[in-house]
């Protein structure tokens, strides 16, 4: 049988038919089974991780998002493949503490991928997903998403923010970390 002669059980076929029935030229099954093999032959990228010594005092307006000032956090990745996205999980953590009302410590996406810190796609998916503390004694606050990387684009650089929601706070974001896994590839929907 050629390479591009594909022979497909069709069930519906009356019994004299045989067990397999029509044949089909280079059929989208054809060009599925070609992009499985692609997807077994690429090598997902190493995890990409940052985990800085130090503190960092949140000092912007209530409400608002800042990089990290002492201990800037970041790490970039790029998606190696031409046709597929590639998934990625998003851990960071860090240890937060605050005089009065909240501190957060969430990611920033830019580069081939847009998102702010706050909630949504490419990002935590809610408030209850950001590290948060309420203490005036250091607390450590873990945090988590899923980032889907398009095929083609450039390299994602993802960055730890804080946030306080007083402005008169005295707040803080120490011991700041992003891991960045990827762990599959997939077509794009």
């Amino acid at each position: 049988m050629a390479y591009e002669d594909i022979a497909i059980p069709t069930p519906l076929q009356p019994a004299s038919a045989g067990m397999f029935g029509l044949k089909v030229r280079s059929s989208i099954l054809d060009i599925d089974a070609r992009l499985r093999l692609l997807e077994g032959s690429l090598s997902l990228p190493p995890p990409v991780k940052v985990a800085p010594d130090g503190s960092n005092a949140i000092s912007a307006a209530a409400n608002i998002w800042q990089n990290l000032p002492t201990t800037p956090t970041s790490v970039a990745i790029t998606n190696p493949s031409s046709i597929f996205e590639m998934l990625c999980h998003v851990f960071f953590g860090a240890w937060l503490q605050t005089s009065a009302g909240a501190v957060n410590y969430s990611i920033d996406v830019s580069g081939g991928v847009v998102s702010d810190p706050t909630p949504g796609d490419n990002s935590p998916a809610g408030w209850g997903m950001l590290p948060t503390s309420t203490s005036v004694n250091r607390q450590q606050s873990m945090g988590y998403f899923l980032l889907v990387i398009p095929p083609s684009v450039a390299a994602v650089t993802l960055t730890g923010q804080g946030l306080r929601t007083n402005g008169s706070a005295t707040a803080s974001v120490s011991y700041p970390t992003i891991h960045c896994t990827p762990f599959r590839y997939q077509l794009p929907a």
